[in-house]
């Protein structure tokens, strides 16, 4: 699966968070996205605790890290950084091409290509 714009990893979540959860932060602090993406076990469909924020604007990365990275949710300490394309991630890393995990899409998609509150 290939992304057009640029993501931000999101590590560390608890099992019970969901991208309807991560879109509800998103725009209560009013940070503009396109697309929140939560993975997920194939055969369990059980959260693998982590996913990303797609946003169409590089200047959108730092704000969400900046709020976000450190942040407790429900106990744990969440990571938040800016993701890595499978080129860049280190040597023996599974990239999503050869993985079997499944995307966890929240339903909720902007109807244009960017998500923001006024």
């Amino acid at each position: 699966m290939s992304f057009n714009g640029f993501n931000v990893f999101v590590g560390n979540l608890p099992a019970t968070t969901t991208g309807w959860d991560v879109e509800n932060w998103l725009e209560f602090e009013q940070l503009p996205y396109v697309r929140v993406l939560i993975l997920q076990d194939p055969k369990t469909g059980k959260s693998k605790r982590c996913g990303f924020i797609r946003v169409a604007n590089e200047s959108h990365l730092q704000p969400i890290i900046d709020r976000f990275h450190g942040s407790l949710i429900e106990g744990k300490q969440i990571r938040v950084s800016v993701a890595k394309k499978p080129a860049q991630r280190r040597q023996g890393d599974v990239t999503h091409e050869q993985s079997s995990t499944k995307l966890s899409i929240s339903a909720r998609q902007p109807s244009g290509d960017q998500h923001s509150l006024r």
